[in-house]
């Protein structure tokens, strides 16, 4: 048997050891490579993760606030009562709805949050169609004929103010451009009201004379000012058409002449309107359009603007005359602000029968309206006509073409008509301006 020779190892050389640690270095490096791969790998799904959840959480949020929004808006357009602040709870989560009053209407802001994501949505109400009726008379070309009776407020005529003795206008007084005149009118008191017309006499002014040309005056003129310009009307025959347009979306019916009290509008009479029942009570909720005459002449009766108008003003409009007597009550929704119009487009200036366009007969005195009633809480409109006011007439505004005040009538203009706002129904009070998101 051969004998086998030991492997001398050489001299100063150790066992091999360093085998084992590098095969443990390699495997630690792998495990932390791995390592790093699973987090570079998990955390962008983690990440991705929290991404959709806080964008349905955005959602969420976002959606509470439309809803809040939706809900106060909706309050809002129905005459439904709305606190400055509102609160919307929804399955632990709330929207808080802040409304706050503007020039033009409202501002809504709704504010979510859903677990700490917060959205907010705004929205811009603008109020109804707004007329300034800044005088208790106005009129047309037609002029202003008064007798012993008082206008407490300013009247502005692009025409003449002519009086009988013991004629008075509390405010101010304007004639207006070359052919201006007041005659025989008492203006102002307490050393308040002007007169402001290119010829003036036989008046007594408390305040400044404005004129050219004066005559048996109790002052001479102030000549530094021009005449005074023409000035429109507070509602154009262009919004008279649209709330016509309006009224028939309720639906046209035949002569309307109800015997026990009723709700109407919006509607479209086709014929006449006659409220002669005694004590009869007719709510308006929309416009009323009638093609003929309005008679109002229903004893110790009422009409009135439904309580959903809220401050907003109703209307009944009539193409033909309107003829209002017997002490019929007329009056807003009931808040600060809400009057009833009652309006006639009849071009009956005074001067003929029927009118000259379109063949309708006019009223009483050739007249647009004519009004033996008290009427406070109506204001009386006929732009293209005359409206005739009796004696022991005791009205809130006057605005026509001409406007004639038998003796002892009174105006008694109401501050609330300079910003009177209009609503072809209930939730016509306020129409959207803008609806964003702000955050």
């Amino acid at each position: 048997m051969r004998n086998q020779t030991p492997i001398a190892l050489n001299r100063g050389q150790a066992p091999r050891l360093d085998s084992g640690q590098a095969m443990m270095m390699a495997t630690l490096f792998f495990l932390v490579v791995s390592v790093t791969m699973i987090f570079g790998l998990v955390g962008p799904v983690l990440r991705q993760q929290k991404i959709s959840s806080n964008l349905v959480l955005s959602r969420q949020s976002y959606f509470l606030a439309e809803a809040g929004l939706e809900d106060v808006v909706y309050r809002l357009s129905t005459g439904q009562p709305v606190s400055s602040t509102e609160v919307l709870n929804l399955s632990g989560s709330t929207a808080t709805i802040v409304t706050t009053d503007t020039l033009e209407g409202k501002q809504v802001i709704a504010t979510a949050d859903v677990q700490s994501v917060v959205r907010k949505v705004e929205t811009n109400l603008t109020l109804g169609d707004g007329a300034a009726f800044y005088y208790g008379v106005q009129t047309g070309q037609g002029g202003f004929i008064i007798g012993n009776a008082t206008v407490n407020g300013s009247v502005y005529s692009n025409g003449a103010i002519t009086g009988a003795n013991g004629a008075k206008i509390t405010g101010s007084a304007v004639s207006a451009e070359s052919s201006g005149l007041i005659d025989n009118i008492d203006v102002g008191q307490d050393g308040v009201g002007e007169a402001w017309s290119h010829t003036v006499k036989d008046s007594i002014i408390a305040g400044a004379l404005y004129c050219q040309v004066g005559q048996s005056n109790d002052k001479s003129c102030d000549t530094t000012r021009p005449d005074a310009p023409m000035i429109d009307f507070p509602i154009t025959d262009a919004q008279m058409a649209e709330w016509k347009a309006d009224a028939l979306l309720g639906g046209t019916i035949g002569s309307y002449n109800p015997s026990v009290d009723a709700s109407l509008g919006p509607k479209k009479i086709s014929g006449n309107m006659t409220l002669d029942d005694v004590n009869l009570d007719l709510t308006i909720n929309g416009v009323v359009h009638v093609t003929g005459d309005v008679d109002l002449s229903n004893n110790q009766g009422s009409v009135r603007c439904a309580s959903a108008f809220t401050s907003n003003s109703c209307m009944i409009i009539a193409d033909g005359s309107i003829h209002i007597k017997n002490n019929i009550t007329f009056a807003g929704s009931g808040q600060a602000g809400s009057f009833l119009l009652l309006a006639s487009t009849l071009d009956c200036d005074g001067t003929e029968t029927q009118s000259p366009t379109s063949g309708k007969l006019c009223g009483h005195h050739n007249s647009a309206i004519d009004l033996h009633n008290n009427s406070i809480g109506s204001i009386i409109y006929a732009s293209h006509g005359k409206l005739y006011l009796h004696p022991g007439v005791n009205i809130t505004g006057a605005t026509a073409y001409r406007t004639e005040l038998e003796n002892n009538a009174v105006v008694n203009y109401n501050q609330g008509l300079i910003n009177a706002v209009f609503s072809s129904g209930p939730s016509g009070g306020y129409e959207i301006q803008n609806w964003k998101e702000i955050e």
